[in-house]
């Protein structure tokens, strides 16, 4: 993916003022979104390849599908199992998850057959979170209750016999796509576990770890109880702490701009954005928002959904996708 002239021009203004400690940039909304009728939380994921939104309602059981460009609606909702909170999208395949925690199920909708009824995969208790191994076709399930990880072969919708423990309270998931390896963060034991092909460990982290995100060679942790986000290298079969960096109070959301090398963080102690660079230098906080934010709508690789000038927020003050523009004083 290459970057036009105008938004690399842009890019570059905002990473030199950011370096020179000066950069206060804007965020306007341009456009909401309402995704149901229910004023329960919205997830959403990207489909990267088919340019596509997807988003589920925790309140109304269905799945939206939806332009990027404008937030309208392509097509009629898709019930899906009940209480949705997490959805992931398999680029390569078009296939969509929906992990719903009541009922024990995982929804999986053909986005190349969106008329196509869904088909349900019972697994565990509380499936609460889901993420997709792009290359392998595997899917990766974390159940609340039983407080396990669980792989589905994608191939086959077959759920794999071996599980994963996992800490109390599981808050994120994400997947190192390069490594073939798994993060769950889980709050009430301030830990990240990692999975792998050798069985994977635990990192002991900041109190409450909220959001991760991850690119090529780091996992980023936001401590909800603290005013910092923490970096960990990757690249070695162990990950190690390389960086803690002060975003403000409550961080509560992380994505990773992989085109920029940018870190949005969102903060639900004021409703605030702000953006890092690997360095740990942070842009002065974003407070345009009447309701906090929970971060970027991102795709299976993590990356945000971000068009020229223009990046998709999901609000948490009820069913509302925004879309937001970006700009320097």
């Amino acid at each position: 993916m290459t970057l036009s002239n105008h938004t690399f021009r842009t890019t570059l203004c905002l990473l030199t003022s950011l370096l020179q400690g000066t950069w206060t940039p804007h965020l306007t909304t341009l456009a909401k979104t309402t995704i149901g009728q229910a004023k329960s939380s919205v997830v959403a994921s990207y489909d990267s390849k088919r340019k596509v939104v997807y988003a589920v309602n925790f309140g109304d059981d269905s799945l939206y599908v939806l332009d990027p460009a404008s937030g309208s609606s392509l097509h009629t909702p898709i019930k899906v199992g009940h209480w949705p909170t997490a959805i992931s999208v398999n680029p390569n395949t078009g296939l969509v998850y929906t992990a719903n925690l009541s009922g024990g199920t995982v929804s999986v909708i053909d986005g190349n057959d969106l008329n196509a009824p869904p088909k349900t995969i019972h697994i565990g208790q509380a499936p609460g979170l889901i993420a997709v191994q792009i290359a392998n076709n595997t899917i990766y399930v974390v159940d609340h209750i039983q407080r396990v990880a669980r792989l589905i072969d994608g191939d086959t919708n077959t759920i794999l016999p071996q599980t994963f423990p996992i800490g109390r309270y599981p808050t994120a998931l994400v997947v190192d796509q390069l490594r073939q390896r798994a993060y769950v963060a889980s709050g009430d034991d301030n830990q990240v576990t990692w999975i792998d092909s050798q069985g994977g460990g635990r990192l002991t982290v900041g109190a409450n770890p909220r959001s991760l995100a991850i690119d090529a060679d780091h996992l980023y942790v936001a401590p909800n109880d603290k005013d910092y986000v923490s970096s960990y290298d990757i690249r070695s079969a162990i990950p190690s702490l390389s960086m803690t960096f002060k975003v403000g109070l409550h961080p509560n959301a992380l994505a990773v701009d992989q085109m920029t090398d940018q870190l949005w963080i969102t903060s639900d102690f004021d409703a605030s954005v702000r953006l890092t660079n690997r360095q740990g230098q942070v842009s002065s906080p974003w407070n345009s928002f009447s309701a906090s934010l929970s971060g970027p709508v991102i795709d299976s690789i993590g990356q945000p959904l971000i068009m020229p000038q223009q990046t998709w927020l999901l609000s948490t003050a009820g069913n509302d996708l925004l879309i937001v523009t970006t700009s320097t004083p």
